[in-house]
């Protein structure tokens, strides 16, 4: 069969798609600069979605969703007198009694009426016999209406033994009963429930005995048995259970449990009094002992097959707007399919659930389709960064970054940072200087003497033509030679080294710092590709931490201290290993030095000791005789932590900046570039 393919109008909505799709996998680069941690980020974007400013996209966040759901509940709870539909069946009662009562005064006046004037065919003396029945009926049945009890469960009770003398009120008590029967026996089973508009007898013995052969099979279920005779069920009374019936015993159970709620929800959002009086009026209508037992035992079933949670939560109505006893069953299952979906959103996102088990039709009918719609986009978002090969799929089902993805996120940092230089420079300026062993340039010049023999070919024979005229063949004279000018790079070794110590975080500096560190190493191998970078980081102890790690890094939560001077020993092993070029160390940090490490043995103090200072500053000094310029960008301001700055300054020369965390990208990665495009030499 041909595949069919669908086609719409031009809305405007595909381009919002990819925006907010683009906005997501934005949003989730940004979280993992922060947490160094995609699933920890993951979970963070479907808890919070994305409202980029300046921006028609919208995607909500299961948080979003969770306030949503929480307004809902609150607007019907505020709205609903849930204790007036209790009102309600007391009118009902109350309108089915005074009609009774007209009744009555109708068919005494009537009956007076026959003795003087008989109907044919009745003589007058059988006329005032009639009227005397009739009159004494009428006192009997006046005298029960009059001790009805006030609590209306024992009032209906009373009523299903009374002889009515009305028929419009016995039609309405027997409309009334059919309500209670409609919506508390039957509600489990629809096409029951619509059929049977005028209960009989034989209908409730029906009921009973489907409610029996029910909770037969409920109980094979409980023991667990193999065979529990389901499909013969279904089979005999599937036609109970609407037009779309449950496929097996598990999803009948469910069915069951969710309608039971209802009723369950009801009588427990009920005061006492109430939740009393309307049980004592079930049971009064419910004239068949067999299926008042089998609804007993159905109950107790579903409770030994319900697996945690509540079970007909209690709700607290405030407001005044009068409810009835149908559409209050509905608020039951409008309000118990809320608390179902929040249950799931909360598994999501803190209850090892899985946002795949979220039913989205439900997240449709209750929250509206722009929800259904950002929850899709959601459960899409880990996919979709797969399928844009910035993540890829471990086998513990875990994420973690492509070699692209890497790029990506450094690509991303280095962007942000440049969004300062393209706001504050007009364009690039390079003063130009030629030398050897470099990348050729356009430029050439005449051969001079100890120059690298790099010819160029077309403009050294041009050069002869020029000077000898036409003809051939053409030759070539000293100095003809044209050789290519070349532009050479110093090569620069750096070693970033970034402060992972708690206050950084704790302060607001690490996610810049790191920010720094991708966009430093993606400026590096994209631009400047003979120079080496490093990143070096140190809390407690320092270590490299490589390229591909720089994603994922966060600070040391459980290391509060500062060792800058572990931090310059692994620094200066790094560059140890270039003979040659400039070599410098880029410190960011926001503390004084609070542990050294001296003959193999750490020290950690706070505040941060003399001996401390004292070991690291000798660092400093080892670092300056091995000519590795040190440059410090501080993040915080306070009389000690700039004396120690100045004293480093002092020892090594190199530059110092006290900075806030939102320039720190322009003072490093815009002054490394600016420099870097400065020094080529001769």
């Amino acid at each position: 069969m041909a595949p069919i393919y669908r086609f719409s109008r031009w809305d405007g909505t595909q381009l919002l798609d990819e925006a907010a799709d683009e906005a997501l996998l934005d949003e989730l680069m940004d979280d993992v600069l922060a947490r160094g941690d995609i699933d920890s980020s993951l979970r963070s974007i479907m808890r919070r979605g994305t409202h980029p400013r300046d921006s028609d996209v919208d995607v909500q966040g299961m948080d979003d969703m969770l306030r949503q759901l929480r307004q809902q509940r609150q607007d019907i709870l505020r709205k609903h007198d849930l204790g007036s539909l209790l009102d309600d069946l007391r009118n009902k009662l109350k309108e089915v009694i005074e009609t009774e009562r007209q009744g009555i005064q109708e068919r005494v006046s009537a009956a007076e009426s026959a003795i003087e004037n008989p109907p044919p065919g009745i003589d007058p003396g059988t006329a005032a016999r009639l009227a005397e029945r009739v009159k004494d009926m009428a006192q009997r049945n006046e005298a029960t209406l009059n001790a009805l009890p006030d609590n209306l469960g024992d009032a209906v009770r009373e009523l299903n033994d009374y002889e009515f003398m009305d028929p419009e009120a016995q039609r309405l008590f027997e409309e009334l009963k059919n309500l209670i029967q409609q919506q508390f026996v039957d509600r489990q089973f629809s096409d029951l429930r619509e059929n049977l508009e005028n209960i009989t007898q034989q209908d409730l013995d029906a009921a009973a005995q489907m409610m029996r052969e029910l909770n037969g099979m409920l109980q094979s279920h409980i023991r667990g048995d193999e065979e529990t005779g389901f499909d013969e069920f279904m089979e005999r009374w599937g036609g109970a259970f609407g037009e779309s019936p449950p496929q097996d015993i598990e999803q009948l159970i469910d069915q069951l449990q969710d309608q039971a709620a209802q009723a369950q929800s009801l009588m427990s959002s009920l005061s006492p009094s109430q939740r009393q009086q309307l049980q004592d009026m079930i049971s009064g209508m419910l004239d068949n002992p067999q299926l008042a037992q089998q609804m007993a035992e159905l109950q107790t079933n579903l409770d030994m097959l319900r697996v945690g949670g509540e079970f007909g939560r209690q709700f607290r109505f405030s407001g005044d707007e009068p409810v009835a006893l149908q559409d209050a069953l509905n608020l039951m299952d409008e309000l118990n399919r809320m608390d179902n979906l929040e249950d799931d959103l909360k598994k999501a996102l803190y209850g090892g659930g899985s946002i795949d088990q979220i039913d989205t039709e439900r997240v449709s009918e209750i929250l509206g389709e722009d929800a259904e719609a950002s929850l899709e986009k959601l459960r899409q978002l880990a996919e979709r960064a797969v399928e844009e090969g910035l993540l890829r799929t471990s086998d513990d089902g875990s994420h973690e970054f492509t070699a692209r993805g890497i790029r990506k996120i450094g690509e991303k940092a280095l962007a942000e940072i440049f969004g300062y230089l393209r706001r504050t420079y007009t364009g690039r300026h390079t003063a130009r200087m030629q030398g050897r062993g470099g990348e050729p340039t356009e430029a050439t010049r005449p051969y001079q003497y100890g120059d690298e023999f790099n010819v160029d070919l077309r403009r050294t024979v041009q050069s002869a033509v020029m000077r000898s005229g036409n003809g051939v063949p053409v030759r070539l004279e000293a100095d003809d030679f044209q050789v290519r000018e070349t532009e050479e790079l110093a090569q620069a070794s750096t070693v970033l080294l970034i402060d992972l110590s708690l206050s950084m975080a704790m302060r607001g500096n690490f996610v810049m710092a790191k920010k720094v560190a991708l966009a430093l190493d993606t400026l590096i191998r994209t631009q400047f590709s003979r120079d080496s970078l490093y990143v070096v980081g140190f809390s407690t102890y320092a270590r490299e931490m490589k390229p591909e790690t720089l994603a994922y890094l966060s600070w040391d939560e459980f290391e509060p201290y500062t060792n800058i001077q572990h931090g310059l020993v692994v620094a200066q092993k790094l560059l140890a290993r270039h003979a040659g070029g400039n070599k410098q160390i880029i410190m960011v940090s926001d503390g004084e030095p609070t542990a050294h490490i001296e003959n193999g043995r750490i020290f950690l103090q706070y505040p941060p000791s003399p001996r401390t200072i004292q070991e690291t500053l000798k660092e400093v000094s080892r670092t300056t005789r091995a000519g590795i310029s040190i440059n410090t960008f501080m993040l915080e301001q306070n009389p000690y932590l700039m004396e120690f700055v100045d004293q480093i300054t002092r020892i090594n020369k190199g530059r110092v900046f006290y900075t806030s965390p939102e320039r720190l990208g322009e003072y490093i990665v815009v002054d490394y570039y600016t420099n870097r495009r400065r020094s080529i030499i001769s």
